[in-house]
């Protein structure tokens, strides 16, 4: 008369299975980290291409040039990808044409604003940082 769990004398064996099944929601230090790396990583690049300019301004040099330009490239990847949403509709006028809508909602407020603080912050009067300004004016353009 023995069953699946019970010992001769009478008594019952407790089970040890474990659980496989993993928790239902993350942690919460998890999920915080998760929502401030893109955060580190734009203050970051931020900083890489205040530093590339600093060096572009000091050594103008092809090097220095396509560094700076990959950074700033990088920066646009970055906040296109975090910080907007582009929604695309189309239409037709009375003509019978088609109209293209696009539009480019902000997500991230933060994020825009440590962009324009960044921006803000530089505009010595040489030629070449004046191109840089009108990049990074560019830059802003994006966030407005």
């Amino acid at each position: 008369m023995s069953k699946a769990g019970a010992r001769r004398d009478g008594t019952l064996l407790k089970s040890r299975r474990r659980s496989t099944s993993a928790p239902a929601e993350p942690v919460f230090g998890e999920v915080l980290r998760a929502e401030q790396t893109p955060e580190l990583d734009l203050e970051t690049a931020l900083r890489e291409i205040e530093e590339y300019g600093r060096r572009l301004e000091q050594s103008p040099v092809l090097a220095n040039l396509l560094r700076y330009k990959k950074k700033v490239g990088d920066l646009l990847r970055f906040v296109i990808e975090r910080s907007y949403a582009v929604q695309e509709s189309s239409s037709y006028d009375p003509q019978g044409r088609r109209r293209l809508f696009v539009l480019v909602e902000t997500i991230n407020q933060k994020l825009e604003a440590l962009v324009q603080d960044f921006l803000a912050k530089h505009g010595p009067p040489l030629d070449l940082v004046s191109r840089l300004d009108e990049i990074r004016g560019l830059l802003l353009d994006l966030h407005i």
